[in-house]
């Protein structure tokens, strides 16, 4: 399986689109509009509210995840389809895996970088104190689960749809189940 291929042409792709930097600005925008709604309201002593201001930023983020990411994963393998260039991509020695995992790869590294836009954000909660590595790892591994269930349900709508509108649709009613029932799973777990 050699994905390498898929992942050079759509990170080139993706690199001429100015789309990526209207919504890297927008996600800091409201970030930074969270944590300024957040911060006045308390009139706590400085670890509550840089643990209040810490859950809220990834609880944002937690939800623009499993908002953003399905949109942005649905169109891939429909886009294909309708262009007519997926019967083209089989006829090259890559494998419908590789098509998968390449296109997957780079939806994932999209979405990194909208969170690593986030990042100066949540670190003013580390300025403000009262939040532990057990938080931040927690949040993280929740935010890495709900990346991945973003970008099954935004796979499976593409594969499923030829249509950009159906295949939207179809990924964020697909993310939000996947997320009810992987919250489910956890609450049963716990």
């Amino acid at each position: 399986m050699s994905a390498w291929p898929v992942i050079v042409r759509e990170l080139r792709a993706e690199a001429r689109r100015p789309a990526n930097y209207w919504l890297r600005t927008a996600c800091a925008a409201v970030g930074m509009l969270a944590a300024g709604i957040s911060l006045p309201d308390l009139d706590a002593n400085q670890q509550e509210m840089g643990l209040h201001l810490f859950i809220r930023l990834h609880t944002l983020l937690l939800g623009g995840l499993l908002l953003c990411v399905p949109v942005l994963m649905a169109d891939c393998v429909s886009r294909e389809k309708r262009e007519g260039t997926l019967g083209l991509l089989f006829l090259t020695p890559l494998s419908a895996t590789g098509i998968v995992v390449g296109k997957s790869v780079v939806q994932a590294l999209r979405a990194v970088t909208l969170w690593m836009v986030l990042l100066p954000v949540v670190s003013i909660s580390f300025v403000f104190g009262g939040v532990g590595w057990y938080d931040v790892i927690s949040a993280f591994a929740l935010e890495g689960c709900a990346l991945l269930v973003a970008l099954a349900a935004g796979l499976l709508a593409s594969s499923q749809a030829k249509q950009w509108s159906t295949a939207v649709l179809l990924a964020e009613v697909y993310s939000i189940t996947f997320a009810l029932g992987f919250g489910i799973l956890l609450n049963w777990l716990s």
